[in-house]
């Protein structure tokens, strides 16, 4: 998985200065603490899934992938969102998880 997909290439062409300046906050954001990109990564998919947002669980899990994580790590971030969140957002967030996991395997050969 690489690359924006359509929906956010389209904002940032519409809005760049809006689009840049989300960028940055969101570097400030990774740099501001000791935790390194593969535990940054876990933790947004965690968020993302929590939130629901199938295509950003797909490419965060695939950064996560990149940054080190392995995909049993993937999946356990989105399971421990049982408690809180509970079995359908998981149960979505896994399969979405899986796809990524498959399309990371396929384009690394």
């Amino acid at each position: 998985m690489s690359g924006l997909p359509p929906v956010f290439q389209a904002m940032r062409d519409s809005y760049p200065a809006v689009w840049d300046s989300q960028w940055e906050m969101n570097q400030q954001c990774d740099q501001s603490g000791p935790l390194d990109e593969r535990t940054r990564e876990l933790i947004k998919v965690a968020v993302l899934a929590a939130a629901g947002y199938e295509q950003s669980v797909k490419g965060h899990t695939a950064m996560a992938l990149a940054a080190g994580a392995t995909a049993d790590e993937v999946r356990q971030a989105i399971l421990l969102l049982a408690g809180p969140v509970g079995i359908p957002a998981v149960a979505y967030a896994l399969s979405w998880a899986e796809e990524a996991i498959r399309l990371t395997a396929v384009e690394a050969g």
